[in-house]
């Protein structure tokens, strides 16, 4: 699904927003620009700022969540969402679109300057949600890949890169901390649905689309979206063939000098054999204080295996709960 989207419209329009002033430090020349503006729809609003003396409209945010109330799921349809978004905007804002205007939207002739694209991830369990995103984390760092996270709930790859930045999360954690509106329907089934969901997002910055060539709207198809995202997730570190053993709860609390033998051991490691006999006794005195003795062999029953490569596959990928489309909480642009 899109996400976030920030877009440069050209649409002549009389400039809006509070006109703000400066001028140089030797007072030789004034400009002048309108502030941005805040547009709201159910729990979110979208930045809509007026430029280059009312030829251009800029408009940034969840264009997906403005439209629908939430962004648990949604369309991949670029050119449609961008369509109905700034239909929706000049009608608030009193904006007549000239025929010219309206062509240039329908046919996709505006600059798209960052995008966000979604994608769900249906797994067995909530308890297997951040396992497995600890399990994508430890990972990528035994490959030796740039990425960050935040608790159990989120890991970043590329996090502060501008231009291209993949991350996966618990949906149901970020909808407990930025809950969605009271008086959206079916409220509580979606909950429900979004309950064993990790959730994949890419951002993709103005270099790189301009680099792929899809920094105009036109360039987008709702295949194009769709690819872009499983493909990042393909050439991601979890694109391999991995089966990996999801860490419990309790290795968050074994202190940084012992998480590695503890991993070693988990995955069958013999760990005498790796030790010295006096850093052997040393962890296994520490580790013995959170129930785990090394020098017994894992039990192969609390093993707990995942096959990471199908958990994020395109064929995983959750679909549209039934009750979306009736209760209006699926916006699909018009034709």
């Amino acid at each position: 699904m899109i996400d976030y989207l920030s877009i440069f419209f050209k649409v002549k329009h009389i400039p809006f927003g509070k006109t703000v002033s400066y001028s140089d430090t030797n007072e030789s020349y004034k400009k002048h620009y309108q502030r941005k503006i805040k547009v709201r729809n159910y729990n979110t609003s979208l930045s809509v700022h007026s430029k280059q003396n009312g030829a251009l409209i800029e408009v940034s945010g969840n264009f997906v969540k403005f439209m629908q109330g939430h962004n648990i799921f949604g369309t991949n349809d670029l050119q449609g969402l961008c369509r109905d978004v700034l239909l929706e905007l000049t009608k608030r804002l009193g904006i007549t679109l000239t025929q010219s205007d309206l062509n240039d939207v329908i046919q996709g002739n505006y600059k798209v300057q960052c995008v966000d694209i979604a994608g769900n991830y249906r797994l067995k369990s909530h308890d297997e949600v951040p396992k497995v995103i600890r399990g994508i984390e430890m990972h990528a760092r035994d490959l030796g890949e740039d990425v960050s996270n935040y608790g159990r709930e989120t890991v970043y790859f590329n996090q502060h890169n501008k231009n291209k930045a993949l991350k996966f999360y618990d949906k149901s954690a970020e909808l407990s901390k930025h809950p969605l509106p009271m008086d959206l329907p079916e409220r509580e089934r979606l909950l429900e649905y979004s309950k064993n969901l990790v959730r994949a997002e890419l951002t993709l910055g103005a270099a790189e689309l301009k680099r792929n060539s899809l920094n105009m709207g036109h360039r987008w198809t709702v295949k194009i979206a769709r690819q872009l995202l499983c493909d990042a997730v393909a050439s991601s570190a979890v694109g391999g063939k991995i089966k990996r053993i999801l860490l419990p709860t309790e290795y968050d609390e074994l202190p940084n000098a012992y998480r590695l033998t503890y991993r070693l051991w988990v995955h069958g490691d013999d760990i005498r054999s790796l030790f010295d006999i006096q850093k052997f006794r040393r962890h296994r005195r520490a580790l013995q204080n959170y129930k785990i003795d090394i020098a017994k062999p894992q039990p192969k029953s609390s093993i707990d295996m995942v096959d990471i490569k199908a958990c994020l596959s395109p064929e995983n990928m959750a679909k549209f709960p039934s009750f979306a489309r009736k209760s209006g909480l699926l916006h699909i642009p018009s034709k």
